[in-house]
C-alpha cells in the first residue's frame, strides 16, 4: 500500500471559543428485524411492546420503532424517539432514521471463485431483480473481485449505468474452472498413485493455495464492507460466487482417507478451517449495518461439480457430494443468517430466491436503541426476542462492534473516498499546490488543511483553554488502491486572556503527500475528542506525467 510521507508540518494558530457545557453523546443502534412463521410467512402487526432487545444479555430500552410494509412505514409517528425532549434533537434523530431506511444495494461478483457460464445466467435474473428495486428510490453500486477489487459504478439511481456495469462483468472469465481442473488431476493421482506420502503432499499444497486465495478473498470483502460503514441507508450486499470453502480441499482429504484407510489425512484439516475469518467478516458487516445475501450460482448441487467426465469413471472410490456441497455453502449460510440476510444456496429456483430477498428488504421492523459513545473498540452481542407463545423465526444482525471516536472517524474517512459525505461541521477545506516529481510515477504533493478556529471546541482549565484534535488523511488512486490512514494529533493549550485576540483566524496544517501520477481522491478528517465532533472533506486531484496539478 502507498503511505503518506509528511515532510513539512507548519502550524499557524488562532482561536475564538464558544460557551461550553457538559454533554453526553449517544449513538443510535439500528436493527432491521424480520419475523416469520413456520411456513416462512411475514408476521405483521407487531408492536414495540412485543419485542425485547438485549445487548450482551442486558435488556435495552427500545427508543425507535416502526413497522415497514412494502417499503412504507405503517406509522409515521413511530419515527420519533421517546427519550428526545427538545424539538431540535427530535428532528435530528428523525433525519437519521429516515436516512437509515433508504435502500442501498451492492452487487458484488466474485470472479475468482465463480463459474462464468453460471454467473452470466445468474446475472440475467439479477438484472430483473435490480430493475424492480430501482423503480423506487433505491441506489445500486456494482463491484467485482478478481484478486483486486474493481468498482464498476458507485451508488447510482440510474438503471442504465448499473446495466452497463453488469454487461462489463459478463466479459470476465471466472477462475473457478481452473481450480476444478486442478482438483480433477488430484483425484486421478489418488486413484492411480500408490504412494500416500506423495499424494498427501500434493493435496496439502493445493489446500494451502486455496486457503491463501480464500483468505485474500475474505479480507477484500471485509475491507470493502468497512468502506460502507459510514454510508447511511439500509445496505444489502448481494454476493455472487460458486461457493466459499469452510475447509479448503476437505473432500479430497476424505477421498484420500477412503483409499488409505489406515492413514489419517484429516488431521491436516485442523489448520485449514476458515471459520474465524468468516466470523470476522460477520462482525464487520454487523458493525457497518450491511446485510449479506450470499448467492451460490451453481444451483442445485445434485452431483459434485468437481467431477469431470474423466473423473466420474472412477469406480473404486467416490467424492462425497453432500460433504463438498456443505463445505462450500455452509459459509454462505453463516454469513447471511448472522447479518440479517438470506442465503440462496443449493437451489435452481433463483426467481424464488430473489423473491425471498425482496420480502426481507421490503417488509421488516425497524428497531433502535441508544447507547453512549464508546471509549474503546469492543464487540457486543445482540438478541432480539418476540414475546409470543408461538414459535417465530426472528432474523436480524446478531451483534456489532462498538467503535471509539477515532475508529468512527476512520470509517467515515475511508467511506468518503467512495461516497460523498455531508459531514463537515467545522467547515474545513483543502488546498493543493504544485507537485514535485520523486521518481518515475510518484510525486510529492504539497497541501494545506484549513480549520476555522471559532468552530473548534475547547474547555477552560485553570485559565487555560485546552483540547486536542486528530487529523487523518487517506488517498485512493484510479485503480481503487488506497493508502493507509495517517493520523496526527495536535494539542491546544492557550491562555484564556490570549484567545480573544485570535478571533476570525484560521488554523492551518501544511504537509506533503507522496502520491502516484494520474487521478487520485484525497480525504481528510478532523476529530475533536472534547465534543465528539467529526469533520470530513474529500477532493479529487489530477497529476499529469509532467507533474502539473
Amino acid at each position: 500500500m502507498k503511505k503518506f510521507c509528511f515532510i513539512t508540518i507548519v502550524f499557524i494558530s488562532s482561536f475564538i471559543f464558544p460557551q461550553f457545557e457538559e454533554k453526553i453523546e449517544v449513538h443510535l443502534i439500528s436493527l432491521y428485524v424480520n419475523v416469520l412463521d413456520k411456513k416462512g410467512n411475514q408476521i405483521e402487526g407487531l408492536k414495540k411492546e412485543d419485542f425485547e432487545v438485549l445487548e450482551d444479555g442486558k435488556p435495552q430500552k427500545i427508543t425507535h420503532f416502526m413497522e415497514v410494509r412494502n417499503l412504507y412505514p405503517v406509522e409515521e409517528s413511530a419515527y420519533l424517539p421517546e427519550i428526545a425532549e427538545e424539538k431540535k434533537e427530535k428532528n435530528k434523530t428523525v433525519a437519521k432514521v429516515k436516512e437509515d431506511l433508504k435502500e442501498k444495494y451492492i452487487i458484488y461478483v466474485d470472479n475468482l471463485n465463480i463459474n462464468p457460464i453460471q454467473r452470466n445466467s445468474m446475472l440475467d435474473k439479477l438484472e430483473n431483480f435490480i430493475k424492480e428495486r430501482m423503480k423506487g428510490d433505491a441506489e445500486v453500486m456494482v463491484v467485482s473481485y478478481s484478486r483486486t477489487l474493481k468498482v464498476h459504478n458507485p451508488f447510482t439511481k440510474e438503471y442504465e449505468i448499473v446495466k452497463k456495469s453488469i454487461d462489463e462483468i459478463r466479459e470476465y472469465t471466472g477462475e473457478a474452472m481452473q481450480r476444478i481442473d486442478a482438483k480433477n488431476d488430484l483425484l486421478m493421482d489418488i486413484e492411480e498413485v500408490d504412494s500416500y506420502d506423495l499424494v498427501i503432499g500434493r493435496i496439502n499444497n493445493f489446500a494451502r493455495e486455496i486457503q491463501h486465495e480464500t483468505n485474500l478473498t475474505i479480507k477484500m470483502l471485509e475491507d470493502f464492507i468497512l468502506y460502507l460503514s459510514a454510508i447511511p441507508g439500509k445496505k444489502s450486499l448481494i454476493y455472487l460466487s460458486s461457493g466459499l470453502p469452510k475447509i479448503p480441499a476437505l473432500e479430497l482429504y476424505h477421498y484420500l482417507h477412503s483409499r488409505f484407510t489406515e492413514k489419517d489425512p484429516l488431521m491436516y484439516t485442523l489448520t485449514l478451517d476458515l471459520t474465524p475469518n468468516y466470523k470476522s467478516v460477520i462482525n464487520t458487516a454487523n458493525t457497518a449495518g450491511v446485510s449479506l445475501f450470499m448467492v451460490d450460482v451453481s444451483g442445485l448441487r445434485a452431483l459434485s461439480e468437481s467431477l469431470s467426465a474423466e473423473s466420474k469413471n472412477l469406480t473404486s472410490y467416490s467424492i462425497d457430494s453432500s460433504l463438498e456441497t456443505n463445505n462450500l455453502t455452509d459459509p454462505l449460510v453463516l454469513l447471511s443468517e448472522e447479518t440479517g440476510g438470506v442465503p440462496i444456496v443449493n437451489t435452481n429456483d433463483f426467481k424464488k430466491g430473489f423473491e425471498k430477498i425482496s420480502k426481507v428488504v421490503e417488509n421488516y421492523y425497524f428497531i433502535g436503541y441508544q447507547r453512549p459513545w464508546a471509549l474503546e473498540d469492543r464487540i457486543h452481542n445482540i438478541q432480539v426476542k418476540v414475546k409470543a407463545k408461538k414459535a417465530y423465526t426472528v432474523s436480524y444482525r446478531k451483534g456489532f462492534k462498538e467503535k471509539s471516536l477515532i475508529t468512527e472517524a476512520q470509517d467515515v474517512l475511508i467511506s468518503s473516498l467512495y461516497y460523498p459525505q455531508q459531514k463537515n461541521p467545522y467547515g474545513i477545506s483543502l488546498k493543493f499546490f504544485q507537485p514535485k516529481k520523486l521518481n518515475e510515477d510518484t510525486f510529492s504533493l504539497p497541501f494545506e488543511l484549513s480549520i476555522p478556529f471559532p468552530s473548534i471546541y475547547l474547555v477552560e482549565k485553570e485559565n487555560i483553554m485546552t483540547g486536542d484534535i486528530n487529523i487523518g488523511f487517506v488517498s485512493m488512486d484510479s485503480t481503487g488502491q488506497r493508502s493507509d490512514v495517517t493520523w496526527i494529533e495536535h494539542p491546544f493549550n492557550i491562555p484564556k486572556n490570549a484567545y480573544e485576540k485570535l478571533k476570525d483566524q484560521i488554523f492551518k496544517y501544511k504537509a506533503e503527500l507522496a502520491i502516484k501520477g494520474g487521478f487520485s481522491r484525497v480525504s481528510c478528517a478532523v476529530v475533536n475528542k472534547t465534543d465528539n465532533t467529526i469533520s470530513v472533506i474529500s477532493e479529487n486531484v489530477m497529476i499529469d506525467i509532467g507533474g502539473k496539478k
